[in-house]
Order: C-alpha cells, then structure tokens, then sequence
C-alpha cells in the first residue's frame, strides 16, 4: 500500500509543539496508518456495509441531526474569518471516519455484534502507531493548513482547540465503548448506544466547523470512489479511476499523495 513519506508530510507539523501525542499522530500518518479504507472495516465488522450507510445516513443532515443543544452552541460560538480552507483530500479520510462510526451506531443495537466490534476497536486503539494517532494528526493537519484572514490570534488557537477537541470527543466515545464492551461484566445496551452516539456527536461537530460544500464534496468524492471500485478490493485502478469524472480525480490523486490509498 502506498503512503505518504515523512518527508512530504514533515513540513506541514514544522510548526507543531511536537508533544509525544502529536509525534505518535505524525508517525501515524507518515507510516500510512489507516482505520478503514472505502471498504470501510468497521462496517463490516458490524455486519453494515458502506452503501447501507450512505443510504441510511444523510450526507449532511446528518452531523446536525445528532448533535445536542450544548454541541450546537459550541459551533455556533464566534469563530475567526478564513481566508482559504484546505482541500477535500483532508475531509475525504474525516468523513470516512464518520461511515465508520454511523456504522457502528446502527451495529451496537444488536449486542450479538459487541465482540466483532470489540476486538475492531481494540486494534484501533492498540499500540504507539494506531489508527487513533492518524486521525488526531489528520485532524491537526487540517487545523494548520487552513489560513486564518484574521489577527486576533486568541480566537484562531480556539477555533483550533474546538475543531481537535471535536475529534478527541469523537476518540473518546470510541475508547469509553472499547473499555464497556472488554469489561468483565456485560453493560448495559443504553450505555454501548450513550458512548456511540458520543463519538457520533464528537465527528459530527468536527464536520460541521468545515465548510459545508467542502463537506458535500468530501461526501460525494467517497461516493464516487465506492462506485469506481468495480472489484470492490478497496483500492483504484487506473481503469477504475478513469471512471471518475476530472475533477474527482484531482481530489483522489491529491488524498493519496497526502494520506496513500
């Protein structure tokens, strides 16, 4: 599998404080970690497949449908002016995220699907290179690339410290439902579905501090990309990707030179 190389992605973290979490997010990145391709594991861990999602779930009604009274505050609160935001290649692997995630939502009702997600969540939050850090870091990496038309800086670091803590939210939700469903005792199923729709709530207030087009966008170029991959292998050949209209194959080139395939 191709993925981006240190050195490519070394320049956009130049400017991070490169604590231990945000180095293990940038080797992550770097070493092409990935929690689902288009695929998507976690769907079929759960028994949902990708197209069931996409079909079930709206493409952008969906972050708002799910976030509560306290969350849609949050996003709605004063935010500095941009200039420009970053490509689609950085939301394309968040809304993945988010089919993930839906897809675990729908697949905790049925608590015969607990261990197969169990054991999915084990290995994303498993070891100093997990898939945990390739989201932190493609978030970060988000945060850093936007360009800020704006000079008061104490609004900029909040809205960068809103749109991570929406992620870690996200993370959260994830690791709380990991340690339910690895306890020794069975929770309860209000408890598995109350952490799902956390980490549900987290991604979907991430999403909506993006534009919404570039959202839209996100969430037509996985739908492209899904129906390109005739063999259904999670990967594009150059067959395949002829198939995709020019500018979805811009956006798809640019997300595999920045996240690999």
């Amino acid at each position: 599998r191709s993925g981006p190389t240190i050195g490519r992605l070394g320049s956009a973290f130049s400017s991070l404080d490169m604590r231990p979490v945000l180095l293990l997010a940038f080797l992550a990145i770097a070493s092409g970690v990935r929690f689902i391709g288009r695929r998507n594991f976690l769907c079929c861990a759960v028994g949902c497949h990708s197209a069931h999602v996409l079909s079930a779930v709206p493409a952008i009604a969906a972050p708002t449908a799910v976030l509560g009274s306290e969350a849609a505050a949050t996003v709605a609160a004063p935010r500095p002016k941009v200039a420009a935001w970053p490509g689609v290649e950085y939301l394309e692997p968040v809304y993945e995220l988010k089919l993930s995630i839906d897809a675990l939502a729908l697949g905790v009702s049925d608590s015969a699907k607990w261990p197969a997600i169990a054991y999915r969540l084990k290995k994303f939050f498993g070891g100093p290179l997990s898939e945990q850090y390739y989201f932190r870091g493609l978030s970060q990496q988000y945060s850093n690339a936007v360009k800020y038309d704006e000079v008061v800086d104490s609004l900029v670091e909040a809205d960068k410290a809103t749109r991570q803590q929406a992620m870690e939210d996200a993370l959260g939700g994830l690791r709380r439902l990991k340690e339910l469903l690895e306890a020794k005792q069975q929770p309860s199923p209000a408890a598995v579905a109350a952490e799902a729709r956390a980490a549900q709530e987290g991604i979907a207030r991430w999403l909506l501090l993006a534009p919404v087009a570039d959202v839209a966008e996100a969430y037509a170029l996985v739908r492209a990309v899904g129906a390109a991959d005739a063999d259904r292998d999670g990967r594009l050949s150059p067959p395949e990707i002829a198939t995709l209209p020019e500018r979805q194959r811009k956006e798809w080139k640019a997300r595999v030179d920045l996240v690999g395939e």
